[in-house]
């Protein structure tokens, strides 16, 4: 959703009650997508340095998230998705 020119994304932030805003975008992969859909609005929430955290410690979870800045284009990666990608299962 656009209001005042500024983009507000459909995940909320339970603290302020108000859409995120900034462009990102957070990928998880887990044995079920009833623990991988959850994570993704944590990640999301908490942002890719705590929510990544968090990923590091689920059994059978990883996680890529892209960030868009003003500087450019970030990446951050989970542990075991560093992993998977070293082992071709990207």
């Amino acid at each position: 959703m656009e209001i005042n020119g500024q983009r507000y994304s459909h995940i909320v932030d339970p603290q302020t009650g108000i859409g995120l805003v900034g462009r990102m975008s957070a990928t998880v992969v887990a044995p079920h997508g009833r623990i991988a859909d959850p994570l993704t609005k944590v990640v999301s929430v908490l942002g890719p340095e705590r929510g990544l955290a968090i990923i590091d410690v689920t059994e059978g979870a990883a996680a890529l998230v892209v960030r868009k800045t003003d500087q450019g284009i970030e990446t951050f990666e989970s542990k075991a998705f560093k992993d998977m990608k070293q082992k071709g299962l990207h």
